[in-house]
């Protein structure tokens, strides 16, 4: 369950899952959900696997496109050969997921089609959220020092 990992100073998530907080919150979490998924599953463990494939391929197929985006920016010695197989890896498993997708997607494949833009959802709403309240809560009135100085003297 990589959202719970993220902290939340990346304002992705809510501020009680912060540094301390996401380790014992987290791991609650986590273990409601997969008990969850265990009673949703009837206990039968590799009917899992499907939701394991997608997740983990998934994860290859973003971590391999944000390499290419790396290289294309960094754009060192080098940089067209390792763009190239990162790229060729990104198609790689993008085409794996879409395999996994289509042929498991009754067997509980369609699980992760909702559960991740549900996720994203979720994260845009909280930093959505921060930022109107940090607009609400901001000084829009100049600071002292900045008043005085712009004062005369006279």
């Amino acid at each position: 369950m990589f959202p719970l990992a993220l902290r939340a100073s990346r304002i992705l998530l809510p501020f009680s899952y912060g540094c301390r907080g996401c380790c014992a919150r987290g791991f609650v979490v986590l273990a409601v959900l997969c008990g969850g998924l265990l009673i949703l599953f009837g206990g039968v463990t590799d009917r899992l696997i499907p939701l394991y494939a997608v997740g983990a391929f998934l994860a290859f197929t973003l971590s391999q496109s944000g390499m290419v985006v790396h290289w294309r920016k960094k754009r060192g010695p080098h940089w067209l050969k390792s763009a190239l197989v990162n790229g060729l890896g990104a198609l790689v498993t993008g085409i794996t997921v879409i395999v996994v997708l289509v042929a498991k997607f009754v067997e509980g494949a369609w699980i992760t089609l909702l559960f991740i833009p549900l996720t994203i959802a979720f994260f845009i709403a909280v930093r959505r959220h921060y930022h109107s309240v940090r607009m609400l809560t901001s000084c829009r009135v100049p600071s002292a020092r900045q008043a005085s100085s712009s004062l005369p003297l006279w």
